[in-house]
């Protein structure tokens, strides 16, 4: 079952920081045997050493740019201080490496003494460290866009989803009401339980879910259809005939709640409600192989009119919502129903209870 992806943290993975400490120490080796020098244990040492230095700074340099992030690029301050800080870093990398380089020494004479960079080599030390100041700051920041760039796609995601969640025609709403409300004047005994199924509708539809409850047992979301269509009946009258079918197999399988409604939905009021006289929606809920298919399919007028407006959007949200949860696995598809007479979606999803 896939859930919907969690906010990356901007840091480079374990093996991107070894796979580049590796590189900087090849680049170090190829450095110091450029003049035909072979290959020794103190050579090895010393890029070893410059290595673990240059380490070091990008260290602090990510530590930094946690503290001045990105978001702040715009402030006055913000290239000064960046400055400042890279002439830092070089400088503390000339004591790190002459620390190192003692290190090394003492590793081959038992004798610590901290070697001090000069002429060129303390020239290549201080460009090496301002250069990889930059690089590292700018991978960071590079890091710290993307995950400002996913936060926003995941807090856009969940404002559709919970959009979605909550949706609930006004204008069905009102009828609903007014429905309800002629079946009490005339005390008609099927108000009680109409007004029953109407609130369980709007407490399904306003439930605070997150991201790990947003997923439902097929029964769950039958039940809500139940209801639902129970009131679009009542609503329509005649005009509106009702035929459902769920595979006792499948009625476990967890799926986005609230998201068959939209389906029927489309299918009452694109379909059935520009149609002259009755019309049927059906709904179907089978297993076929490893996975759950359910199809909505209606009589209505199919093609046969200008779509109306709004019609196609809440089939978007429910594809969105299968792509966020199932990925690859999740599809909607809709088109003509069989024979060209009304219109049908097919739903379909792996099977999973948990």
């Amino acid at each position: 079952m896939a859930t919907i992806p969690p906010v990356q943290a901007a840091r480079p993975s374990v093996r991107f920081v070894v796979v580049v400490a590796v590189m900087v120490c090849t680049a170090y080796l190829s450095v110091f045997t450029a003049d035909a020098h072979q290959v020794t244990v103190s050579i090895v040492l010393d890029a070893v050493a410059n290595t673990l230095a240059l380490a070091l700074v990008a260290l602090g340099v990510r530590w930094f740019t946690d503290r001045v992030p990105w978001s702040r690029a715009g402030a006055w301050w913000f290239l000064p201080v960046h400055v400042l800080a890279a002439l830092a870093a070089a400088q503390l990398s000339v004591w790190a490496t002459a620390t190192a380089l003692g290190l090394a020494t003492w590793v081959q004479t038992s004798q610590f003494t901290p070697t001090w960079l000069g002429g060129r080599g303390l020239h290549w030390q201080l460009f090496t460290v301002v250069f990889g100041y930059a690089a590292v700051a700018g991978s960071c920041y590079a890091l710290q866009v993307a995950a400002d760039a996913h936060d926003a796609r995941s807090l856009r995601q969940e404002a559709e989803l919970a959009r979605l969640r909550a949706r609930l025609d006004p204008h069905v709403l009102l009828n609903t009401l007014h429905s309800l409300v002629e079946l009490l004047r005339s005390d008609d005994a099927a108000a009680e339980e109409a007004i029953e199924r109407f609130g369980r509708v709007v407490r399904y539809v306003s439930a605070p879910r997150d991201a790990a409850g947003d997923l439902v047992p097929l029964q769950d979301e039958w039940s809500h259809l139940e209801d639902y269509l129970h009131l679009e009946q009542l609503r329509l009258g005649d005009r509106l005939q009702v035929v459902l079918r769920l595979d006792d197999a499948v009625s476990g399988v967890r799926i986005p709640a609230g998201s068959l409604q939209p389906l029927v939905e489309n299918a009452i009021v694109h379909g059935i409600g520009p149609r002259p006289g009755p019309g049927c929606v059906s709904v179907h809920a089978t297993q076929d192989g490893r996975d759950l298919r359910i199809t909505v399919a209606d009589d209505g007028v199919g093609t046969t009119v200008p779509a109306t407006p709004g019609s196609g959007s809440g089939l978007s949200l429910v594809q969105a919502r299968l792509r966020a949860y199932f990925g690859t696995l999740g599809s909607l598809r809709w088109g003509p129903a069989a024979g060209g007479l009304g219109w049908q979606v097919s739903l379909r999803l792996p099977v999973t209870t948990t």
